[in-house]
């Protein structure tokens, strides 16, 4: 039962936990006073990625919580009845915390999880990189991007975070759904192989979907509690969410080596201004790129590249947006002509 309550707060029980909570609940009116006032700790509780627990930390906190709430010790006469309410609480909320709490310091720190590692890979710009997950799951991760994960998951649910952009192909596991984190959004899959671009200077977040089927849901807190998914994918369809509206767009079909041709070294551009090709071409060939001569209007352009060098690239979209370039090691100096194009 302690299991089942768990998953129930974390929002990954099935039909069967959920049958048996209900009936466990009406069996007495202990059952379902001990029920309402875990799950009202739960939620009142301030769960922080900021904060770190230890096992001992968390099993004190849990006893201190119980200990304030003063209700609690009213609602029972004998003592031994307060004892036992306030031991099956703390174990309850003990196996709830310790699957759950999280630990985020810098890029460079260790990242914690109560007995068990986070693990994070980062790439610097110019470099690629393919994780594989013990449950068999494989994660191609591009430039300038990060990726955490436990390395053992729970019983209950796989569970990674995204900063920057990463394909995904996920083993079927259909008793432990598969959550990718990406900022304000979610992304429930099963077995299903899909791309995430989310990078921090993006003012839209990407999902696109090659195989099976995920389910998209706006980021509510910290845990994953409580979810109600907003966005069904199907294969070859993609959408995008709106930083600043916290919307999502329509959802629309896509060419699967525009959004995720990265992982082939395919470079590609979309109607992308200047800003946009000066990020992308900094982030794939770990280069700064800085203006001598600003154009006088603002590009847009769309054009592609696999596995070419970048005076290739700068030869090309310079010769449409009309500017010279000059390399030097990883310094690149661009200068408009300042003629008038479209």
């Amino acid at each position: 039962m302690y299991q089942i309550i768990s998953r129930h707060f974390v929002n990954t029980q099935s039909k069967k936990d959920e049958s048996d909570l209900k009936v466990w609940i009406n069996e007495s009116d202990e059952n379902k006073s001990l029920y309402e006032k875990i799950e009202y700790h739960w939620h009142s509780t301030n769960h922080r990625k900021t904060t770190i627990f230890k096992h001992d930390e968390v099993k004190n906190e849990i006893w201190k919580k119980f200990n304030r709430d003063s209700d609690i010790l009213h609602k029972f006469k004998k003592p031994y009845q307060v004892n036992r309410y306030l031991k099956y609480a703390a174990v309850i909320l003990l196996i709830v915390c310790s699957g759950l709490i999280v630990y985020f310091q810098t890029m460079n720190e260790v990242k914690i999880q109560i007995g068990n590692q986070l693990i994070t890979k980062y790439n610097t710009a110019g470099r690629k990189s393919e994780i594989h997950l013990k449950d068999g799951t494989v994660i191609n991760l591009n430039a300038e991007s990060e990726l955490s994960y436990y390395e053992v998951f729970s019983d209950t649910a796989r569970v990674v975070w995204l900063d920057g952009e990463a394909f995904f192909d996920v083993a079927k596991d259909s008793t432990r759904p598969f959550y990718v984190i990406s900022q304000d959004i979610v992304v429930q899959a099963l077995g299903t192989s899909f791309n995430v671009s989310g990078y921090p200077e993006q003012d839209q977040l990407q999902i696109s979907l090659t195989t099976g089927k995920v389910a998209i849901s706006e980021r509510k807190g910290e845990w994953l509690g409580q979810l109600v998914p907003q966005i069904t994918l199907l294969p070859g369809q993609e959408v995008y969410y709106k930083k600043d509206t916290r919307r999502f767009s329509s959802i629309s079909e896509f060419e699967a080596e525009k959004a995720q041709g990265w992982k082939e070294g395919v470079l590609y551009f979309h109607k992308a201004n200047l800003k946009d090709i000066q990020i992308k071409l900094e982030r794939w060939y770990d280069v700064d790129i800085q203006l001598i001569v600003p154009p006088e209007n603002e590009l847009n352009y769309t054009g592609q590249f696999k596995k070419q060098n970048l005076e290739n690239v700068l030869t090309s979209i310079g010769f449409v947006n009309n500017f010279s370039f000059e390399i030097n090691d990883n310094n690149v100096l661009l200068k408009f002509k300042n003629e008038t194009y479209e």
